[in-house]
Parts: C-alpha cells; structure tokens; sequence
C-alpha cells in the first residue's frame, strides 16, 4: 500500500492517514470489547 502511494510529503495526507489511523483502533478496541 505504502509502496503505492508515495504521496507528496503533504501535511493533508498525513493528517488523512492519522485520522485513518485513529478510526481503525477504535474499531479495533471496539471489535475487542465485543469478543470478550
């Protein structure tokens, strides 16, 4: 994925990949708490 998008060291796409980033833990925790 990363090999694919190399994006142009721009302050957008990383705040777009850090909210991404953010999004997935929560699902992550959520999904988590569903299986205990």
């Amino acid at each position: 994925m990363s090999a694919v998008a190399q994006p142009l060291d721009a302050p957008a796409t990383r705040s777009m990949a850090d909210a991404l980033r953010m999004l997935a833990l929560d699902e992550a925790r959520r999904v988590a708490d569903r299986a205990r």
